[in-house]
């Protein structure tokens, strides 16, 4: 169900492969070291994308340690309510208020969306929206930071790295998690 892992150096650190099924038709491709996840690749793209958010790539070999991680995103894929932010990652790219703009992003909770302009807000720079926008662009952790759900203050879903359509799909499954479970509690 998955290829094993490959060494990949960054800023001198051993960077590992693998790539992953989340169900019969979507893959991902996971980059991490012994200290957790350094990216996610979006849905059945080539690991060339990482190079995009990893341009320090320089060396992959494959391993097969991310198992947990893999199996929590393949789960968390097909509708169960998880907090992916508890699976051991660490942030080797970006600059330091991208670095910020994500550990504001990973606070928003499973099922809830707000707004470019509220995390500008909450990192104590309310007129850096745009920086914000294209930090969470930049964002390499799909899922695990979830930014699909930073949203456009009108509402709109803006762009996402994994397309329009995964977002939708992601939001809408959360969605139907947190009704399925209020359902079960009342």
């Amino acid at each position: 169900m998955h290829e094993p892992w490959v060494p990949v150096f960054l800023k001198g650190v051993m960077m590992e492969y693998e790539r992953y099924a989340l169900s019969s038709k979507v893959q991902v491709y996971l980059l991490g070291n012994e200290r957790g996840l350094a990216f996610v690749g979006s849905p059945n793209t080539p690991l060339t994308e990482a190079e995009q958010f990893l341009p320090q790539l320089s060396q992959l070999r494959r391993a097969n340690h991310f198992q947990l991680a893999a199996s929590m995103m393949r789960a968390y894929w097909q509708g169960k309510q998880l907090d992916l932010t508890q699976v051991a990652h660490n942030y080797l790219a970006g600059t330091p208020f991208q670095r910020r703009v994500w550990q504001a992003v990973e606070m928003v909770p499973y099922g809830q969306t707000i707004s470019y302009q509220e995390i500008a807000l909450r990192i104590g720079q309310p007129k850096a929206v745009r920086a914000v926008a294209t930090a969470v662009a930049k964002n390499p952790l799909l899922l695990v930071v979830p930014c699909h759900r930073i949203i456009q203050a009108n509402g709109q879903f803006g762009n996402y790295r994994a397309g329009c359509q995964t977002k939708h799909k992601l939001l809408m499954t959360e969605a139907k998690a947190i009704s399925q479970h209020d359902m079960i509690v009342e």
